[in-house]
């Protein structure tokens, strides 16, 4: 989803230096550090750059594909565990938070035979519950939003994480077109009528 706010650094430095104090103090194993954040991706885009895209833009009555989805990407900090990803089709609200009703962490830490507090950094979005609600879900998990404007300077997903996701995402979608033994035959529109979301679904696990 597009971030049209100002970046804001001083809230960010002071973040970082109070995000590292909580990890000390309350002992955080960084196994048990997930970071959280969303991102809306139009599922049947190729890339821009392709003759296949070049050749559909160019057709009469031509229409961008505007099909979105929301995506959440969540991993944990020491990079050993990546959450699948958690996708809402069409929502009156584009959140990926909003539906969970527990936080993914707990088969991971009976899979690996650890136990422990685990914290969750999530974008700070007036989308989301508030942090009384999630903190709620169990006593050992609690749920740490970001200031308002600092997430693409200190949010790990922000990183080149989800940048990359869409950029295989849609390399993948593309070797789909290509591989779909009607490229001869038919144009891109035609081949994005046979993709739906179930391929999508696919698609981003991949990426």
């Amino acid at each position: 989803m597009a971030r049209s706010f100002s970046v804001d650094t001083l809230s960010a430095d002071n973040f970082t230096g109070e995000l590292k104090e909580l990890l000390e103090r309350e002992h955080y194993d960084e196994d048990l550090v997930y970071s959280a954040d969303e991102t809306g991706l139009n599922w049947r885009a190729l890339p821009t750059r392709t003759l296949a895209k070049h050749a559909e833009s160019t057709m009469p009555g031509f229409k961008a594909a505007k099909d979105r989805v929301a995506l959440m990407v969540c991993a944990n900090s020491s990079g050993t565990h990546r959450l699948p990803l958690f996708l809402i089709g069409k929502s009156k609200r584009s959140t990926a938070i909003r539906r969970a009703k527990k936080l993914p962490v707990r088969g991971f830490q009976n899979s690996i035979g650890k136990s422990g507090k685990v914290l969750l950094l999530a974008d700070n979005s007036p989308a989301h519950p508030t942090p009384a609600q999630l903190n709620s879900i169990h006593e050992d998990e609690t749920v740490h939003f970001l200031p308002p404007n600092v997430t693409p300077l200190i949010q790990p997903m922000d990183q080149g994480v989800i940048r990359s996701l869409k950029v295989h995402y849609r390399r993948r979608l593309l070797e789909q077109l290509l591989c779909s033994g009607n490229l001869a035959a038919k144009s891109a529109p035609d081949f994005y009528k046979m993709v739906d979301l179930r391929d999508c679904c696919y698609l981003a696990a991949e990426s």
